[in-house]
């Protein structure tokens, strides 16, 4: 049976209303709760429901293949704090205009404050909870651009930039001419933060944790050309339920492109080594066969 275009596009936008629904009940839900209750439910939400999806297998694939001498029990274990650890994660969302700035502990702040009112790009990745970076730079007198991945619900992703709009001076998708908005903060001297670790299939293959992975050049480019330090930053979830926002020594522009992200990807590597379960393990991010 073949639908019409019109046909798909009803029921393409009903999904998206369904999801849309759901969305804003589990954010009512977690407003009232308050940061702290929310970021428990959550987490024991995703906990539970997490295992079941599909995409669950996708991070025992990558654990399997990153770490192969670990214990089955082991990587279970970690699969099962990382789900606790993105639900909460998605709790904490919905209080980020009013989240407190004395459950952040700024490490490295000194070593930042040279960059302040010139153009720098803080590189991360998918790991803690990392709109905590926008609002330790807020807090440190950086005027941010933040670039994020797009929702495929276009309601939901409006909510969501709305979310992140509470930490920084902007927000731009990856889909939306990222380019333009980097090139036009730093042209502004202003600061750029960009997570990473994501699979980039228009990049160079590049060493993280053991294998070959599509890595992006874009923030190294952009080093080249504004002559502008890549800074590491981290920001780690705490069992007070606080957080470490940690600035790392600042990577200055090495031979090549790829050199220099490689030089990142390292600083990546040893947070997901030291604390597993705050990384995204459910994204394909190895050229490995996921079927």
């Amino acid at each position: 049976m073949i639908l019409s275009r019109s046909l798909k596009i009803r029921i393409k936008q009903t999904r998206y209303l369904i999801e849309f629904a759901g969305f804003m009940g589990a954010v009512a839900l977690f407003r009232l709760l308050g940061v702290q209750r929310a970021s428990r439910v959550a987490g024991k939400l995703a906990q539970w429901i997490g295992p079941l999806l599909p995409v669950h297998c996708v991070g025992m694939k990558n654990l399997i293949q990153v770490f192969p001498d670990w214990s089955a029990d082991r990587r279970k274990d970690v699969l099962k704090k990382m789900w606790f650890h993105w639900g909460a994660v998605c709790g904490e969302y919905c209080h980020l205009g009013a989240f407190s700035l004395k459950k952040i502990q700024i490490e490295g702040k000194e070593g930042i404050s040279s960059f302040q009112g010139r153009p720098c790009i803080f590189v991360s990745g998918h790991f803690g909870n990392f709109q905590m970076i926008s609002l330790a730079l807020k807090q440190c007198g950086f005027k941010v651009t933040q670039v994020y991945r797009q929702a495929n619900n276009p309601w939901v992703d409006k909510v969501m930039q709305r979310f992140q709009s509470q930490t920084c001076h902007r927000v731009v998708s990856k889909e939306n001419h990222s380019v333009k908005a980097i090139v036009q903060a730093l042209q502004s001297n202003q600061a750029v933060v960009l997570l990473v670790d994501q699979k980039f299939s228009q990049g160079p293959l590049l060493p993280f944790l053991g294998h070959l992975a599509y890595t992006t050049v874009v923030p190294a480019r952009c080093a080249e050309k504004y002559r502008c330090p890549l800074i590491p930053v981290c920001a780690q979830r705490l069992k007070d339920g606080g957080f470490k926002v940690k600035f790392f020594p600042p990577i200055f522009y090495k031979n090549s492109p790829k050199e220099t992200m490689h030089c990142v990807n390292q600083y990546l590597e040893e947070w997901v080594k030291k604390h597993p379960e705050q990384w995204f393990w459910i994204h394909k991010r190895w050229p490995f066969c996921y079927d």
